[in-house]
Parts: structure tokens; C-alpha cells; sequence
């Protein structure tokens, strides 16, 4: 056999193939979705428009949020409980 045989090759391409197979599946469609949304992430609510913020974003963000939205209320109005 010489140099690059199509066994080779073939031998490569199944054994990338396996590699492949064996990954844990990306969750599409319905099932998937939550885990690639973050649909199941803890949420911030404002209190007045009921906007849903995820709880990881900053303090400054939620901030952003009341005084663009909601420049005659309070931080404490739109998200109690928030520090």
C-alpha cells in the first residue's frame, strides 16, 4: 500500500466519526431549550413593567433599566428586595 491508501483514510474518517458519536447531544428542538436559553436561570423582576432580568446581571445594569424606564420611581420600587 502506498502513502495516504484509502484504508488509511477510511481508517481516519471512522475513527473521527466515533469521536464524534460519543459527545454528549447538543439538546435540540424542546427538549434543549431551556439548557441553551437559560429559561431555568434565576430571574430579577421589575416590579412595575414586569421585565424579566437574569439574576447574574450587575446591580449597574438594573440601575440602567430604572432610570431609562421608570425615571419617577426608586431602585427599591422596581426591584424590592435587590441590593
Amino acid at each position: 500500500m502506498g502513502k495516504g491508501s484509502n484504508l488509511q483514510k477510511k481508517q481516519a474518517a471512522r475513527a473521527k466519526h466515533e469521536k464524534e458519536a460519543n459527545k454528549p447531544q447538543g439538546g435540540g428542538g424542546q427538549a434543549g431549550k431551556a439548557s441553551r436559553t437559560g429559561a431555568n436561570a434565576p430571574k430579577v423582576i421589575c416590579q412595575i413593567c414586569r421585565t424579566e432580568f437574569l439574576a447574574s446581571q450587575g446591580h449597574s445594569q438594573l440601575q440602567g433599566h430604572v432610570d431609562n424606564k421608570h425615571p419617577k420611581n426608586t431602585f427599591a420600587e422596581c426591584f424590592p428586595g435587590h441590593e
